[in-house]
């Protein structure tokens, strides 16, 4: 259980509803390096800016892709930004500087965006005091991978930023889309005691914020980011697989083929068809997989895939720029559509 801290009602709900309206015209935006430039945050590097090589994918067939065009060539600077009395708001973990001041290059948008609401005032707040570390992002709350990637893959570079988490007081995290999400805030050694949830309309400050950045490049998640998942979760480099899984999309919208011929197809070549709403050992599962198959037309519970580098295959009917999470996988992530 997080941290219970009452909520504070400041503002009609009616009201509310007229600064969300007007809030995209009125928010003011600044850079990273602006906001440290004015106003005295602090930017803790951790990986540097550079280009990308991404490996050459695997073919299948005679039909040839051409993956580099719709992948970014270079990488920017990631790192943590501290910030003196800083706020995060609502399910999405909006960050907010001094004087209301929003800071979007730390969200999956990663610049400004109509996408981005922060009313002038807020229906709830809270404060803490001491240090506080933000796991929120975009669609993190509703999403597995969100949660998994842009909300708790951020504790990567809050570790390697020469930062502990004996130095926070408490951390703000996405509240987890399921059961199978929740175990992961254990597994990741977040205390329980320091756990604050997001919650809409609520704008969360302490005194000191911390907020990692977003650990992909134009959506692209770089290869540290499953590096370091499936170390935290306690699996080694050089284990080797044996099971054949389809990652069902039973229950989604997006599913191109009719679902019962290609599981029909697969289980006549050995797999097993996995649905991962009803299996808490996702990680465990997947790492002892030696090939997935998955439909990554919107990202969708696959991605524990990404966190423990399976050498495997991904059949990838509506490809978008989840394409990238097995591009992060090195040679051991393959592809086909």
């Amino acid at each position: 259980m997080g941290l219970a801290i009452p909520a504070v009602s400041v503002m009609h709900p009616l009201r509310m509803l007229a600064s969300r309206r007007e809030s995209a015209r009125t928010m003011r935006w600044l850079s990273n390096a602006e906001y440290v430039r004015r106003h005295g945050a602090r930017w803790h590097p951790v990986e540097p800016a550079g280009t990308i090589r991404w490996p050459r994918p695997c073919q299948f067939g005679s039909r040839t892709i051409d993956f580099s065009a719709q992948l970014p060539s270079c990488a920017p600077e990631f790192g943590v930004l501290e910030i003196s009395g800083g706020g995060i708001f609502g399910t999405h973990g909006s960050v907010i500087g001094s004087r209301g001041i929003v800071l979007p290059e730390l969200s999956w948008h990663g610049g400004p965006s109509d996408h981005i609401r922060v009313p002038r005032r807020h229906a709830a707040s809270r404060r803490v005091q001491g240090t506080c570390l933000s796991l929120v992002s975009d669609w993190s709350y509703r999403n597995y991978s969100h949660y998994l990637l842009d909300g708790l893959g951020r504790l990567a570079l809050f570790l390697n930023s020469g930062l502990s988490l004996a130095d926070i007081d408490y951390v703000c995290c996405p509240s987890p889309p399921g059961t199978a999400a929740a175990t992961l805030l254990d597994r990741l050694a977040i205390p329980p005691e320091k756990r604050i949830f997001a919650t809409p309309d609520l704008l969360i400050s302490a005194d000191v914020l911390f907020v990692p950045s977003f650990p992909a490049a134009a959506l692209a998640y770089q290869p540290w980011l499953p590096q370091f998942l499936r170390r935290a979760l306690g699996f080694t480099a050089n284990s080797r697989g044996t099971r054949r899984l389809y990652v069902t999309r039973n229950g989604f919208d997006r599913r191109p083929v009719a679902e019962d011929v290609l599981q029909q197809l697969l289980r006549e070549r050995g797999f097993e068809i996995y649905d991962a709403h009803h299996h808490s050992t996702q990680p465990e599962d997947f790492d002892d997989a030696a090939v997935v198959v998955g439909r990554l037309c919107e990202g969708e519970l696959v991605e524990d895939a990404a966190h423990i580098a399976l050498d495997g295959l991904f059949a990838e009917e509506q490809p978008t720029g989840d394409r990238a999470v097995g591009a992060a996988l090195g040679d051991q992530g393959e592809h086909v559509e």
